[in-house]
């Protein structure tokens, strides 16, 4: 299990740190549940909205519908007596309760931590270093530079903080990158100090 690292924070000499002269260099391993923190901050359009919401509910609802048929016909074929009305509804909805949780609770993450599985591009060691100029985040020496001025909206929750440099993309901190609640209070102030107002 991934330890927290420690945060160095430049102080002024009364002992507060200084907006100007304040650094934080946060060490952390991202996963799966860090790019789903990520991809909750994404703002789509309200056609990519409705484009994503659709495909689910028309998948669940495309097998709910075959599987119901195929109980129908089964029910019609063996107990022809039964064969009500509502006995293909019935079979329909039996099939296609839990499809939908069966896609938002299993499938859908599992396909979350399938792309990013063994990728040390998106799951290894990250260092995140913030100061008065900006944000650093490198992974294996890949270098990703953020200028503050460059963010254009913030998502804090109680588990991570999301800087987003634009509608889709974003620089994770998971808030376990913290030795506590403390520093992490005092992160996300310096970064409120040094970024124009946003959301």
């Amino acid at each position: 299990m991934n330890e927290p690292a420690a945060i160095g924070v430049a102080s002024s000499p009364l002992g507060m740190a200084s907006s100007d002269h304040a650094r934080f260099e946060l060490r952390v391993r991202l996963d799966a549940k860090d790019y789903l923190a990520l991809l909750k901050q994404v703002r789509l359009t309200p056609v990519e909205r409705f484009y994503y919401s659709s495909l689910p509910a028309l998948a669940v609802g495309m097998a709910g519908g075959l599987l119901g048929l195929i109980a129908y016909i089964s029910i019609d074929i063996l107990w022809p007596s039964a064969s009500a009305q509502g006995a293909g509804l019935a079979a329909f909805v039996m099939c296609a309760a839990p499809a939908y949780p069966l896609l938002r609770f299993v499938l859908a993450p599992a396909a979350v931590r399938g792309v990013f599985s063994g990728q040390p591009v998106g799951m290894g060691e990250t260092i995140i270093v913030a100061d008065g100029q900006g944000l650093t985040q490198t992974v294996i020496d890949i270098g990703t530079v953020v200028k503050w001025a460059s963010i254009v909206a913030i998502g804090d929750s109680k588990n991570h903080l999301v800087l987003m440099i634009s509608r889709t993309s974003g620089i994770i901190v998971p808030k376990r990158a913290f030795e506590n609640a403390d520093q992490s209070e005092r992160f996300v102030e310096f970064v409120r100090s040094k970024v124009s107002p946003v959301v």
